[in-house]
């Protein structure tokens, strides 16, 4: 890998650390409409998938369709749970390497913007990508479609070939891989074999390693 142009982090399971926190926002979910799934493999099941997957899931097991009310309490949960996030381990110092290195940079995110103002603003991240915060609600074409990688290359007029990604979940391994944007895989929560079955370059354990590669790359 060359020096890249443009480095492109995902937000939840990547900068922070959302998506074990999630579990619990689904378990407390589904106690509202007598869902009997379980809330880890749901969250397995729609790992960095759009939220409409998994209203759908929920649907198909209680075998009607969701109150009306589901997705604002839903969404009112995870906020409030947001608020106490932590970053994941190591993600400070790969974005700090970023920005010593100068080297032009954003988020990608299935989720919504608003998320991911109250996510990378708790860690205190937000500030070191903004403006450059791109989610796949804004542009309405969710992971693992390639959209919102292609959006963000063309936002910064570089070659995708020359950037280099970062994500957590085979699904936005995909998407990235479907742009022509090489990508790590960040094998914390997903098994190294399924992010390189998705197309990604190679795998890192930790955040610290991602730090490390950019540093070398840098």
């Amino acid at each position: 890998m060359n020096r890249p142009d443009l480095i492109i982090f995902d937000c939840d399971g990547v900068l922070v650390d959302s998506e074990r926190m999630e579990v619990g926002t689904i378990a407390e979910a589904l106690t509202w409409v007598g869902c009997g799934h379980d809330a880890a493999d749901l969250h397995e099941r729609n790992r960095g998938g759009e939220l409409a997957n998994l209203l759908a899931l929920i649907e198909d097991d209680i075998g009607a369709p969701l109150p009306d009310w589901f997705v604002t309490r839903y969404r009112e949960l995870q906020f409030d749970r947001l608020a106490h996030v932590d970053a994941v381990p190591g993600a400070r110092e790969a974005v700090s390497v970023a920005v010593a290195a100068g080297r032009p940079r954003c988020v990608v995110s299935g989720g919504p913007t608003g998320k991911m103002r109250a996510s990378l603003g708790a860690t205190g991240l937000w500030d070191a990508f903004a403006p450059e915060i791109y989610s796949c609600y804004d542009i309405g074409d969710h992971k693992p479609s390639p959209g919102i990688y292609l959006h963000a290359v063309a936002r910064f007029g570089v070659d995708a070939a020359g950037c280099l990604a970062i994500e957590d979940s085979a699904t936005g391994v995909a998407a990235a891989v479907a742009a022509g944007v090489p990508v790590i895989g960040l094998a914390r929560d997903t098994r190294p074999d399924e992010l390189v079955a998705a197309g990604a370059a190679s795998t890192v354990a930790t955040m610290h390693e991602f730090a490390t590669l950019l540093a070398e790359l840098c």
